[in-house]
C-alpha cells in the first residue's frame, strides 16, 4: 500500500524541522546565551550535506549526525575538528574510561 502523499510530506517537514532546530539548539548553547537570542534573528539551510547559516557568528562550525533513525542531533564548536562517527556510551564507562 502506497502512503498518501500528505504523509509523506509530513515526515519530510517534520524531519526537516528537527534538522534546523538541532542546529539552532546547539548554536545557543555554544555561545552560551539560550533563549535570550530571538530564534529568529539568524538561520540554518542545508542542501545535501553542506550547511549554511546567516546571521550566525562565522567562527562557529556545525555538524550534524544520525543518532538512529528517529534521531538526529548537531553539534556547534569553534573548530571544524568534529569526528567522523559518534559512539554511544553509557555515563559509567565515560566516568570510568577517565580514571
Amino acid at each position: 500500500m502506497a502512503f498518501p502523499l500528505f504523509i509523506f510530506a509530513h515526515f519530510i517537514l517534520r524531519y526537516h524541522f528537527f534538522e534546523l532546530w538541532s542546529l539552532k539548539e546547539s548554536y545557543i548553547k555554544a555561545i552560551g546565551k539560550g533563549m535570550s537570542i530571538p530564534l529568529n534573528s539568524f538561520s540554518f539551510r542545508k542542501k545535501e550535506k553542506k550547511i549554511y547559516s546567516k546571521g550566525v557568528d562565522k567562527s562557529y562550525f556545525f555538524k550534524q549526525y544520525d543518532f538512529d533513525k528517529d534521531y538526529k542531533f548537531s553539534v556547534c564548536a569553534m573548530n571544524n575538528e568534529f569526528p567522523k562517527d559518534i559512539k554511544e556510551m553509557c555515563i559509567e564507562d565515560f566516568i570510568f574510561s577517565n580514571i
